[in-house]
């Protein structure tokens, strides 16, 4: 038997907490363009907040000056995993798009791909070589 859409306190479809729930659906059902399809893919939400009732009754209203945010990126949006946090905790709590350990320099499909600004620059067998190449290509771009 499908589940009823559950009533919630009326006023809150204008609210930043119905925002956050109304973005976090999006995201995972693939609505939010391409961007948001890399990252969310994969990820979804607890079945239960599918309703907004529910993810107000474990979330809370949303505090002021903060946005939901997944405590553990890998896994998907549920009362567990995640919080209110700033843009500040946020931002320290990405994943991770370089395997490599070094500013610009991606290892991906096996190579190591050099990149700035989203701007694919050049692919390398080695670590080393991509690291000599951006170190040059920074100095005469007078870049760091």
């Amino acid at each position: 038997m499908p589940r009823m859409k559950k009533p919630y306190p009326k006023g809150l479809c204008d609210t930043p907490t119905y925002r956050s729930w109304e973005s976090m659906k999006s995201r995972c059902n693939g609505t939010g363009g391409k961007k948001n399809l890399k990252w969310y893919s994969e990820i979804s939400y607890d079945p239960k907040w599918e309703f907004f009732a529910d993810f107000l009754e474990d979330m809370g209203i949303r505090p002021e000056g903060k946005t939901l945010d997944r405590i553990d990126n890998s896994k998907g949006y549920s009362k567990e995993n995640c919080r209110w946090a700033t843009l500040s905790e946020q931002s320290k709590n990405k994943r991770s798009t370089s395997k490599s350990g070094h500013k610009h320099i991606y290892f991906i499909n096996g190579k190591y791909r050099f990149n700035i600004r989203k701007e694919i620059l050049k692919y390398f067998n080695t670590l080393e070589d991509a690291i000599i190449y951006r170190d040059e290509y920074l100095k005469t771009k007078g870049m760091k």
